[in-house]
């Protein structure tokens, strides 16, 4: 059986609650990738590498059919994350494969860019990003930017922690909020794990 997770649950838990970053500079001297993503968030360096890069995708509006800014922001925070292949399908959805070129793909992370329409009244700018009382406020920061930020900032970590034995593949999907499951199946086309 191949795993492909979901990780709605998981970003929520890692985003709705602001931690402090973890620095690589203290031992090597230089300021990762995320280190230096979370510098430019506007907020004085407080911010998990999750929560940034969740920020960064909220204050983008990304309605269902209208994905293409948030797709193209991470298909640069996957390359400046280390992902040795990034690509944009027909449909818009990004991949990304971290790993040996030459090995099999053991896991498939997914998530959907796209959110609802806005409704109702909000406490904050659905769009704004807004960090309050240790939270963050907006469209899709739990349903599913933070499940794409933290498989992302996640894969990237444990690819820097130890070199990986196989691949392992993150995707950002579009329409799945009007059309769920189509776009999947168009990456699941070109990346399937196997099944061990």
């Amino acid at each position: 059986m191949y795993f492909l997770a979901s990780f709605t649950v998981i970003g929520a838990l890692l985003v709705l609650r602001v931690r402090p970053r973890w620095s690589t500079a203290e031992h090597t001297g230089h300021p990762t990738m995320i280190e230096q993503m979370t510098s430019n968030a506007g907020d004085p360096g407080d911010l998990s590498d999750v929560t940034a890069l969740t920020r960064e995708m909220v204050r983008i509006p990304s309605l269902s059919g209208h994905e293409g800014d948030v797709a193209a922001l991470l298909a640069r925070r996957m390359a400046e994350a280390g992902f040795t292949s990034v690509t944009t399908d027909r449909n818009g959805s990004v991949l990304g494969w971290i790993g040996p070129e030459d090995a099999e793909v053991a896991l498939l992370f997914d998530g959907h860019m796209d959110v609802v329409p806005v409704t109702g009244q909000w406490r904050f700018d659905p769009f704004g990003g807004t960090i309050h009382d240790g939270r963050l406020y907006g469209r899709g920061s739990t349903d599913m930017k933070g499940g794409i930020a933290a498989a992302i900032c996640g894969v990237a970590a444990a690819a820097r922690e130890r070199p990986l034995r196989r691949r392992i593949a993150v995707s950002a999907s579009v329409l799945e909020e009007v059309i769920e499951g189509h776009a999947l199946a168009t990456v699941l086309d070109r990346c399937s794990p196997r099944q061990w």
